[in-house]
């Protein structure tokens, strides 16, 4: 069995496939992989569209979701990152 790993996670408007930040939902997940935290997340909030990856760099992955204006970041948790203190944790 594999360890679980905790993922910072933000959720956001696009415009034209482009994070927009209008709104942003920043999530704290626990998974095995970046591919559960999206899958966790995505069940969480109720995305009925498919996901597509736009970029993966190796330490952020970046998702839109087919059908909606909206786009999922995925990244290694940072505990210095000042913006996930107050983060829903799934």
């Amino acid at each position: 069995m594999g360890f679980k790993r905790v993922y910072d996670m933000e959720v956001t408007d696009t415009f034209g496939g482009e994070p927009n930040y209008s709104w942003c939902q920043r999530f704290r997940v626990t998974a095995k992989s970046k591919r559960g935290a999206i899958i966790k997340l995505s069940k969480h909030i109720g995305t009925q569209g498919r996901l597509v990856k736009q970029y993966d760099t190796g330490d952020v992955v970046f998702h839109t979701v087919i059908g909606a204006a909206v786009g999922i970041f995925t990244m290694s948790k940072s505990d210095t990152d000042p913006f996930f203190r107050n983060a829903i944790e799934l």
